[in-house]
């Protein structure tokens, strides 16, 4: 080969390799141009977005207005978004079959959760349930209120005023029934009520027992012999008649302890002693200015003061001056003899 050949032959050696240079260049360089390209267009496009965020009613860019650009991250989007609700995990349960290498995979079921909030809230709804069972069980109703220690009073009476019947045991209060029954029946003294369940109400008093039969005006009372006056209920015998012009004020020592003591006890037992001095049948005479006395059978009233621990002295002053009285035919509206040693009577004007 000639020095010529060879010089051709490395000239186009040259050139192959020149030329495959060329073209694997180009294959490197497309490919990176192409991706250039696609993040250009890219950030393009979020710009483009961003301009709508800031500017979703369109108009002039900032940038058109002469104002710096303002770039946004995370703006909000106007078109309100729905999140996703986590749906609860479901449990897999998978059971072998007798074949190796088998199994079945049974319906999938969700994992119920039971928080604090709806053990709660069933917890009030149960209790709720409970009371509102007990108050409007019949079992827990009461029928009839049991009433001990009374003979003028009967029982049924005592449920008329009461009207408990059909209420619900728990509605019931003790300090409720005292004071219906001392303001029904003031000769009850020594009230007692015991509630028990599931529905017995008994209530046990004692009567006062009556030793005078207050005749004031029109009305009439009985008194016991701590001077608590009540209404007439049944029969009782032997009771004194005290025919009343007037009530007495009690004194300050003898406050009443209630609304129906009209007397003091020393009066009442002054009235008892002069019962036993009065002539029999003789109903008694009281009148707060001259204390008590009779009605004689000539037809005047005598009075004998509240004093009587002269009253024998007193006894035969006053016979001593209805004799004479009677010797000289007059008739006085009443005699005095309070103050034994100035005895006066008056006549009838």
């Amino acid at each position: 080969m000639t020095d010529s050949a060879r010089t051709r032959k490395s000239s186009l050696l040259r050139r192959a390799t020149a030329s495959h240079s060329s073209a694997a260049r180009r294959a490197i360089v497309a490919p990176t141009a192409i991706a250039s390209d696609r993040a250009a267009q890219a950030r393009a496009r979020r710009a483009h977005r961003a301009r709508q965020l800031i500017n979703p009613l369109g108009g002039a860019s900032p940038s058109a207005r002469g104002e710096p650009p303002v770039l946004v991250r995370g703006a909000v989007s106007p078109i309100p978004v729905r999140p996703r609700t986590a749906r609860p995990p479901r449990r897999h349960y998978d059971v072998a079959l007798n074949v190796p290498g088998a199994e079945i995979r049974l319906p999938a079921l969700p994992a119920i959760r039971v928080g604090w909030r709806l053990l709660s809230g069933a917890i009030v709804l149960a209790c709720l349930a409970v009371l509102a069972n007990i108050i409007f069980s019949d079992n827990f109703t009461v029928t009839e209120i049991q009433v001990s220690g009374v003979r003028r009073l009967s029982a049924k009476e005592v449920n008329l005023v009461l009207g408990m019947s059909g209420d619900s045991i728990f509605t019931i209060s003790e300090a409720r029934i005292r004071q219906q029954l001392h303001t029904a029946f003031p000769e009850l003294k020594d009230i007692r009520v015991q509630i028990s369940l599931p529905a017995k109400v008994a209530v046990s008093a004692a009567e006062r027992q009556p030793v005078l039969v207050w005749q004031d005006g029109h009305s009439e009372q009985w008194v016991d012999a701590e001077g608590y006056a009540f209404p007439p209920r049944g029969q009782v015998e032997g009771l004194i008649v005290v025919q009343a012009n007037n009530t007495p004020r009690l004194q300050a020592g003898d406050l009443p302890t209630s609304t129906q003591q009209i007397l003091a006890p020393a009066i009442v037992d002054t009235l008892l002693a002069m019962s036993r001095q009065a002539p029999p049948d003789t109903p008694l005479v009281f009148d707060a200015e001259h204390g008590v006395g009779w009605d004689d059978p000539h037809g005047w009233h005598v009075y004998f003061g509240l004093n009587l621990d002269d009253m024998p002295l007193k006894l035969k002053v006053y016979q001593a001056l209805a004799e004479y009285l009677t010797g000289q035919g007059i008739e006085p509206e009443f005699i005095s003899v309070e103050f034994p040693h100035a005895p006066y009577y008056r006549m009838e004007q």
